[in-house]
């Protein structure tokens, strides 16, 4: 490789750690999935390896941005929280909210069934798929598509959560 090359590459791999720095450190601070940047239905095993390949490549011995310890920090942070089984139940107790498993509200899957209700293409695909309207939406559910409306959902939902707690911590703080 010549020198000019092996410099050019040096450089993107540099941009590469700044981007990821920065992506951890402006992900939603409620989930610990979107810091380490994994689908909600990792297994643990996912964790422990997305974890280590970001957290190789934000370490501040090997990036040079100024946030990296806060980014590596924030990393450690969330593998913790995934790894505590308590922790993790109920964060899946609120993804399965978001998703919609709870029969609560307008979830990610209450909007689908809205959405297409008259649907001409999916309920083609329904009476050719094997499971009926049920596989179609089983399928639909291993889309990015999916997991991405599910990880919106559960922002908000979580936001909304976060906020009562503070609100009823603050109520029993203040004398009244």
């Amino acid at each position: 490789m010549l020198p000019q090359q092996s410099e050019f590459f040096a450089e993107v791999r540099e941009v590469d750690r700044d981007n990821e720095v920065n992506r951890i450190l402006w992900a939603f601070k409620l989930n610990p999935f979107e810091k380490l940047n994994l689908r909600f239905d990792a297994t643990p095993e996912e964790v422990r390896k997305q974890y280590r390949k970001l957290s190789l490549l934000v370490h501040p011995d090997k990036c040079s941005h100024p946030q990296a310890a806060s980014a590596f920090d924030v990393l450690g942070a969330a593998q913790k929280e995934l790894n505590d089984e308590a922790k993790r139940e109920v964060l899946n107790a609120v993804l399965d909210k978001a998703r919609g498993d709870c029969g609560l509200g307008e979830e990610v899957r209450a909007e689908r069934r809205k959405e297409t209700k008259h649907d001409a293409a999916v309920a083609l695909a329904a009476t050719l798929h094997e499971r009926g309207r049920e596989g179609v939406e089983e399928d639909w559910e291993k889309t990015d598509a999916f997991h991405e409306r599910w990880k919106l959902k559960a922002r908000d939902v979580m936001a909304k959560s976060e906020w009562r707690k503070r609100k009823l911590t603050k109520r029993v703080r203040v004398p009244g």
